[in-house]
């Protein structure tokens, strides 16, 4: 509803591109690496993340054509499950901070 025009999202090897009237608007990549750590005894993971670019003059017109009160903000939330030394028990350390976008 941001972006007027047709959107269709196009699969990629490694990636996600949304195309608004046959431009490519934006590119999202999710990553694995297939990294086997030790496991913490209650979880974890292998490392992954996503990234999304979005072309500066598609961000712009979203900016500049949202409602004048509504303002772009960010959750950045991360998870690493870390050890002090290698024979330590794992433990998960979170980290979450939402910031609005003329704040950066």
């Amino acid at each position: 509803y941001c972006l007027p025009g047709v959107k269709r999202l196009r699969v990629r090897n490694g990636s996600l591109e949304l195309l608004v009237d046959d431009v490519l608007a934006s590119v999202t990549s999710v990553w694995h690496d297939y990294w086997a750590p030790h496991h913490a005894r209650s979880g974890g993971n292998t490392r992954n993340g996503v990234s999304v670019n979005v072309a500066s003059d598609i961000l712009k017109s979203v900016m500049n054509g949202r409602p004048d009160d509504l303002k772009l903000g960010w959750l950045l939330k991360a998870k690493v499950w870390d050890r002090e030394r290698d024979f330590d028990d794992y433990k998960l350390v979170q980290h979450q901070t939402f910031v609005f976008d003329d704040e950066i």
